[in-house]
Order: structure tokens, then sequence, then C-alpha cells
């Protein structure tokens, strides 16, 4: 399993990628879209998928002596590493957001708190949900698993901050009144919680889906 992450990381995540990572800085635009800064790993994602078509990444790595297996769990190791890179690099772009940039609140959505990643890890886990295992259905086709995926990401998002923005949990969750600091960091947990689980469940899908494919 080393051996092909160590192949993943070198040929299957662009370069490109690690540039997408300082879009991350658009956090710290006032009054601008807290979300915009982590959707830029999508089209990260995206690319490193359209590359590795036209590569014939997973013909070349099926003719390597490792298990079918280890292709799918390579895939799932990159599109995590990227989004977790994503959202690393977001971290002190969201500090400078709350404490400076944004610091009377974001009026375009949520600030950028402890709830707007608990969040991000959700949409990222439902996007992930939709991508892989659809995409493991040929081993090589992601243009619409990535569109619908995409969709899947924003709908869960805008979802959020509707419920969010229109009821009284605005109060609890949002800003960064320490009062209620415990709700946020309860929203946080249940993100990574459900980040995990479904990279886990669509790992396993991903898995007998591919066992069908003949590349």
């Amino acid at each position: 399993m080393k051996n092909i992450i160590y192949k993943e990381l070198k040929l299957f995540v662009n370069p490109i990628a690690y540039f997408m990572l300082l879009l991350s800085a658009l956090l710290v635009i006032p009054s601008y879209p807290a979300i915009v800064g982590v959707s830029y790993s999508l089209l990260s994602i995206s690319i490193c998928f359209n590359i590795a078509r036209a590569n014939n990444d997973n013909v070349f790595t099926a003719m390597l002596p490792i298990p079918r297996n280890d292709i799918v769990k390579g895939k799932h190791f990159s599109i995590s590493f990227i989004e977790l890179l994503q959202i690393l690099t977001a971290v002190p772009f969201a500090v400078v957001s709350l404490f400076v940039t944004n610091k009377n609140g974001n009026i375009v959505g949520l600030d950028a708190n402890l709830t707007y990643f608990g969040i991000t890890f959700i949409c990222y886990g439902v996007f992930n949900l939709v991508l892989m295992p659809w995409y493991f259905k040929t081993g090589y086709k992601a243009g619409i698993p990535m569109i619908v995926g995409v969709i899947a990401y924003c709908i869960v998002y805008v979802a959020a901050e509707l419920l969010i923005g229109f009821t009284n949990l605005k109060l609890y969750i949002d800003g960064i009144n320490v009062a209620y600091v415990g709700y946020r960091i309860i929203v946080l947990i249940s993100g990574i919680l459900f980040y995990i689980v479904t990279l886990i469940v669509s790992n396993k899908i991903s898995k007998k889906n591919f066992e069908r494919v003949t590349l």
C-alpha cells in the first residue's frame, strides 16, 4: 500500500492541486462567501482525474503486481489528501477572516469558524460518496460523477446556510461568541465523523463496483 500511495502522490495528484491550496486565501476577503475558499479542491480533483484518464492511469496501475482493491484505496487516499490539505491551508486564513477582515461577521453567509469547517467536512463527505463509487463503475469516466458530486456538494452547503441563517441556530453556531463555542465544536466533530464514515462507505462500494470492471 505504501508504494501505491507513493505512485498516487507522484502521478495522480497534479502540481496544480498544490497551487489551488493558496486560493483558500479568498477567506480573508471582506463580505465574501466563505465556501469559495475551500471549493477549489473540487476543481483540483477534476483536473487530476482528467489528466489521469489521458494517461491511462488505472490501466497502468492495474498492470502492477498489486491487489485491485489497492487501486480504490489509493484513489480515496488521493482525494482525501487534497481535501484535507485544502482545509488545513484554509485554517490560518479563517483566523484572519474572523478576527481582522470579517470581525463584525460575514454578511453573505457563515463566518469562517468551527461550524464552517464542520459543514465543509460534511460537504466533502457527500461529494466523495457521489463521485467515487460512480467513478469506479468504469474506472476512467469521471466527468458526470464529478458534475453530480459538485451539485450535491453545493446543495448540502446551501441547505446548511439556509438552515442556520433562518433559524435560531445562527445564534449558537455562527460567529465567534465564546459562550456558544461548545455548539460549534459539536458541529465540527460531527462533520469530521461524517467525513470519515462516508469515506469508509465510499471505499467499500467502490471496491464492489471496481471488481466488475474490465479495463
